[in-house]
């Protein structure tokens, strides 16, 4: 008993440890699949505006109106989490510990506010690489990205809440998209193909911290022992082996109104992942995409050095959740054909970001925020993201 007691104290500091630290190691998701810097600068916003590189991602009918053809080459984006209230708190907490003036009290209280502001937070992190080629009525990507999307919660590590890790996961495919134009390219319509490969970290969506520090998961005998190693109790003993691929669909329309054309107004439909990208096997992991329906509107008005966009989208707009969980409005101006400055908001939340684009490279940094859950105003997860990449 004494030696399965100090296993059973080393196991959970352990995986308390690893909890605490896996935000830290790498991130999704407006769409479902490879979200852009620039659409989450504007909160997600872009069913209706005009086409670019991402167009295949937020509605392919848009690579009907690209103007230039555009090669990426190695672009690579990074997110990580980003809570002005956890940084605050560690501020406070870094002030407290440098006063002389502090008691021990003082400190131990500023550290516990600092630590709990940081157990609740929902953090996610993202690792995504995405050369492609761009055209108008085409576009092709191969997509790379890992993301890690922890949530905790209320309660934190402490409390008996569900830790939910299905999402995460390593993807690879290709986003194969098309669009074409009618009526004087008044009318647009578009298709986006998009064979992929998924690989699950987990082994099962999500379990309590509570069961999985007595290690009480799926992985544990009929005794209720745990698994002989952390990393088994963590993610399963079949980790690495929920893998699957699916092909995925989603088709747009856009129209330009042919009223008011100094403001180019446009309005757009997207019906994304059409009867869900169901992924081979009957394993649980990867979960399915659910299709989604949004559709948007936005205004493009030029005045002089100034190329401007607003778009409003009402996103998912067949899903189960709060309306303004499906709300989503951007604006971008972009100055000499050189720096972008974008800012929307997102279920609630602002975003923002600049970009530098020049013939042979561009950068981007973001701040992008979406609702953890499908109720809104409870919990964001907010990231901080940097996009470089080489193109012509």
């Amino acid at each position: 008993m004494k030696g399965k007691s100090m296993f059973g104290n080393q196991n959970k500091f352990l995986i308390l440890t690893a909890i605490l630290l896996l935000p830290v190691n790498l991130f999704a998701d407006m769409v479902s699949i490879n979200p852009r810097p620039r659409m989450e600068s504007m909160g997600g916003a872009g069913v209706a505006t005009l086409g670019d590189q991402d167009s295949a991602m937020m509605n392919p009918a848009s690579l009907s109106d690209v103007e230039k053809s555009k090669v990426e080459v190695f672009p690579l984006t990074l997110e990580a989490p980003f809570d002005l209230g956890t940084l605050n708190s560690f501020l406070d907490y870094n002030d407290v510990r440098g006063n002389p003036a502090k008691t021990t009290t003082d400190k131990k209280k500023a550290l516990t506010s600092f630590l709990s502001d940081a157990a609740i937070e929902a953090t996610a992190a993202r690792i995504n690489i995405y050369p492609s080629y761009t055209r108008k009525y085409m576009h092709i990507g191969l997509l790379m990205d890992m993301y890690v999307d922890p949530r905790l919660r209320v309660g934190g590590i402490t409390g008996n809440e569900v830790m939910e890790l299905g999402g995460s996961s390593g993807t690879a495919g290709l986003i194969l998209g098309g669009g074409y134009s009618f009526l004087q390219d008044q009318l647009q319509v578009g298709m986006t193909v998009k064979p992929i490969y998924r690989v699950s970290i987990t082994e099962q969506a999500n379990q309590t911290l509570h069961d999985v520090v007595l290690g009480l998961n799926k992985d544990a005998d009929a005794a209720g022992n745990p698994p002989p190693n952390v990393s088994d109790q963590l993610f399963g003993k079949s980790k690495g082996k929920n893998r699957a691929y699916a092909v995925g669909v989603d088709l747009g329309v856009k129209y330009f109104i042919p009223y008011f054309k100094n403001l180019k107004p446009t309005v757009g439909l997207t019906y994304q992942d059409i009867g869900d990208t169901r992924f081979v096997g009957d394993k649980s992991l990867p979960a399915d995409i659910p299709q989604s329906i949004s559709v948007g509107i936005a205004l493009h008005p030029n005045w002089s050095i100034f190329k401007n966009t607003f778009a409003l989208d009402i996103r998912n707009m067949n899903q189960e959740e709060d309306f303004l969980n499906k709300f989503h409005f951007g604006a971008e101006t972009v100055i000499w054909n050189l720096l972008a400055v974008r800012a929307g908001v997102a279920q609630g939340y602002l975003t923002g970001g600049l970009g530098f684009i020049s013939k042979l490279f561009e950068a981007d940094v973001y701040i992008a925020s979406r609702e953890a859950g499908r109720y809104s105003h409870i919990q964001d997860i907010t990231t901080i993201g940097m996009r470089l990449a080489l193109g012509w």
